[in-house]
């Protein structure tokens, strides 16, 4: 018995991954072929990278920016190219991972039409808009606020089903739409068994990974190096709070000077360096969605503090709850604690690996699949 037809456009560059956005397409892309004769379109910076399934018909097309999102001439290529490929195959269900773009969706159609939005932008503008400073940045954020609004209602109006990442955006796009089609489709993670065997740092290690040019991520990492490390420097003389992640702004660059902290940049191995931490940190104090960084410190079994903010569609375990701090105090107190106990941070890193076991891409992508197997029919 043959199987069911799935169309897949992503609107930005899928490959290389160099973010979470880019990391989820590539997870669910991978795992979808085993329910679905999938044929995908998107752009692709670095084609021979993707290393996609045979099984998955992937119609690349190659950019020369290095740009996040495609300019005008890329655009109507993709455009083009998608509404040629549903012509061409007939699918009974069409996959499309964007921001709040209504183009895409009237020109495919909406109906059969799932539209992965990830995260939801209204909530990441609100966010920005309540930090902006002076009058002429707020106004400029109210505007965007009120595109974001608008939008995002729109796409949620045509198209059969939207996806987001947690409940906090799912909640928020349900009241914009009006309508019960939000679905919560979390991130997903890979648990490598092999790579639990690298042994800690010899010395108390605390980390925070990310792309350090995103303002969410440089907001959570000065906030923590201001109004937290201080506090656990306090009470942990010798530990050394590593700051891992590409593109670091000068804020972050001049953290050097602080006791402690280690600005890495890049790293080759992102894992490894989780792996050696003691405690990873996620103190998000902006931004949406599920953070990957949360995701892949318990895939090698490191426990991870985090913000309330950080925890949004996480679930409500026991196990997460009791590592959320909302304020300096309570967050430097976590941290403490596991850091001067050996056998609380190995139970609390042992938890954190079961809860990576259960957000496997298979079984993210397995709830996905029978979404799309809903509007299908």
């Amino acid at each position: 018995m043959s199987r069911p037809r799935l169309l897949a456009v992503c609107t930005t560059v899928t490959w290389p991954i160099r973010e979470g956005f880019t990391l989820r397409v590539d997870g669910l892309i991978r795992e979808l072929v085993r329910d679905w004769d999938v044929t995908f379109v998107g752009l692709c910076q670095s084609c021979e990278q993707a290393a996609l399934p045979p099984e998955i018909r992937f119609i690349a097309i190659p950019r020369t920016s290095t740009a996040f999102e495609p300019d005008a001439g890329e655009r109507a290529v993709l455009i083009n190219t998608a509404k040629k490929m549903k012509e061409e195959i007939s699918p009974d269900a069409m996959l499309l991972w964007m921001g709040p773009d209504l183009e895409f969706v009237r020109v495919l159609g909406g109906k059969r039409m799932v539209v992965d939005l990830v995260d939801c932008s209204t909530v990441y503008s609100w966010l920005a808009l309540r930090g902006s400073r002076g009058l002429r940045g707020w106004l400029r954020q109210l505007r965007e606020l009120l595109w974001y609004i608008r939008a995002e209602r729109q796409v949620g109006r045509e198209a059969s089903s939207v996806v987001a990442v947690g409940e906090l955006d799912a909640s928020v796009l349900r009241k914009l739409i009006g309508r019960n089609n939000v679905y919560v489709v979390p991130n997903g993670v890979c648990v490598t068994e092999s790579a639990l065997t690298s042994g800690r740092d010899p010395s108390p290690v605390v980390v925070f990974t990310g792309v350090m040019g995103y303002p969410p991520n440089v907001e959570a990492v000065l906030w923590f190096s201001r109004k937290v490390w201080p506090l656990i420097r306090r009470a942990v003389p010798e530990a050394r709070f590593l700051i891992a992640g590409r593109n670091p702004v000068p804020e972050i660059e001049c953290l050097v000077e602080t006791p402690g902290i280690e600005v890495l940049g890049s790293v080759p191995d992102m894992a490894e360096i989780l792996r050696r931490a003691w405690v990873s940190v996620a103190p998000m104090r902006s931004g949406t969605g599920i953070k990957n960084k949360v995701l892949e410190a318990w895939a090698v079994g490191t426990p991870v503090v985090m913000t309330p903010l950080a925890a949004n569609g996480l679930g409500e375990a026991d196990a997460i709850r009791a590592m959320v701090g909302a304020d300096p105090e309570a967050f430097a107190d976590l941290v403490v604690s596991l850091l001067k106990d050996s056998d609380c941070r190995e139970k609390v890193g042992m938890e954190a690996l079961e809860l990576a076991r259960e957000r496997s891409w298979s079984t993210v992508a397995a709830n996905l699949s029978s979404l799309l197997t809903q509007v299908s029919t």
